[in-house]
């Protein structure tokens, strides 16, 4: 056979085991691209979520000894602006989601086999209390109940999933004193209303969460406007507000979707596509 012929029916031939391979590989469901698999696989499984998330629980720690001596500090905008807090009980405020509790079992759930965020499916997940913990939370809470401090674990999951996610609490041996610290669920998203409403009753040292939306209020905007609010508070990050990182979800997601939290998966990632700007870093 002439050879150019020879090369191009091998080629052919090449093709076509090829193609039969990957439709057997498609088909078997081995390969199941998803727009979330890099931040869940990071979260689950790498050296640096374990780093960031070790060194920001550490540095809170080390602020907790300041936050007690100045009976003038506290880490709520709200309460500040409004006073009379001075001789309040001191606390902290921890997220529960993806800041003491890694919920990216439940994300690889997601990637796996459902396909977007299902409430029903994740009240299952929340059922099962087996989140494991962040790194570095633990070490935290402790700090602060050995010097005296409650801690109010803050989440928007409903009030149904309370015993399962004290459970999973308990599972860890997080610190929780009844009478003393509190589990505050159910509310809106981000957790303004919580975060209020502890600010009647203790003075707030410290807020650790892994959403903007629960340092301050106003957050709810464009991806452009809540870089400009973190930037105008440069001076609370690493003194009085500490934050996870978190690139599974959140409302810097459903920023670019005007927070429609019901919009299906493919006009999300288009929109997430068209927000991509390969000539400038900064949103």
């Amino acid at each position: 056979m002439y050879r150019p012929l020879r090369l191009l029916c091998a080629a052919l031939a090449f093709l076509a085991l090829a193609a039969n391979a990957f439709g057997q590989f498609a088909e078997s469901g081995a390969a199941k691209p998803h727009e979330q698999l890099d931040s869940a696989l990071w979260v689950q499984s790498s050296a640096e979520f374990f780093a960031n998330a070790s060194q920001t629980f550490a540095a809170a720690t080390e602020k907790l000894a300041l936050a007690l001596r100045d009976p003038t500090w506290t880490a709520s905008i709200e309460q500040y602006d409004e006073g009379g807090y001075e001789k309040l009980p001191p606390a902290v405020i921890v997220n529960v989601d993806e800041t003491v509790l890694n919920n990216s079992p439940y994300q690889a759930r997601i990637i796996q086999e459902y396909g977007q965020h299902d409430i029903e499916r994740f009240l299952e997940w929340c059922n099962e209390a087996q989140c494991p913990a962040v790194p570095g939370a633990k070490k935290f809470l402790d700090a602060a109940k050995k010097q005296g401090v409650a801690i109010i674990y803050i989440s928007p999951r409903p009030e149904i999933t309370r015993d399962a996610t004290l459970r999973n609490l308990t599972r860890h041996d997080f610190p929780f004193e009844v009478g003393k610290d509190q589990l505050m669920l159910a509310g809106a998203w981000p957790n303004h209303d919580k975060r209020e409403r502890v600010g009647n009753d203790f003075r707030i040292l410290l807020i650790v969460s892994d959403n903007l939306g629960d340092f301050l209020q106003g957050t709810d905007e464009s991806a452009k406007t809540r870089r400009d609010v973190a930037e105008r508070c440069a001076d609370y990050w690493g003194l009085k507000w500490f934050i996870l990182p978190n690139p599974m979800y959140g409302h810097w997601e459903y920023s670019f979707h005007d927070y429609d939290y019901g919009l299906n998966r493919p006009a999300r990632i288009e929109n997430k596509l068209q927000a991509l700007d390969p000539a400038h870093a900064k949103p």
